[in-house]
């Protein structure tokens, strides 16, 4: 039996602490390229000031949201995605 084939992965990593303005500007120049994307799978990471209002704009897109310093317990210097969401980020 063979595995089935595995999607590749690109995570446009934000690293540049966007502002809500610059990163709402940034997804108005990057969602038009990303139209024609195939045969991948595609998440953005934006820095943690931007990550709702990044979720809310592609919300319905085929995009995934990821974030960087992440636990679910924000025991260190990561943040928890429950903490800054509630139910929202677990999906409850």
């Amino acid at each position: 039996m063979t595995a089935p084939a595995r999607v590749p992965l690109v995570v446009a990593n934000w690293k540049m602490h966007l502002t809500d303005v610059w990163a709402s500007a940034l997804l108005d120049d990057l969602l038009p390229m990303l139209e024609g994307v195939r045969g991948v799978d595609v998440a953005l990471a934006p820095s943690f000031p931007s990550l709702r209002s990044v979720g809310q704009r592609i919300a319905g897109a085929p995009l995934a949201l990821a974030a960087q310093d992440c636990h679910w317990e924000a025991r260190t210097r990561a943040r928890s995605p429950r903490g800054c969401w509630g139910s929202w980020a677990s999906g409850s």
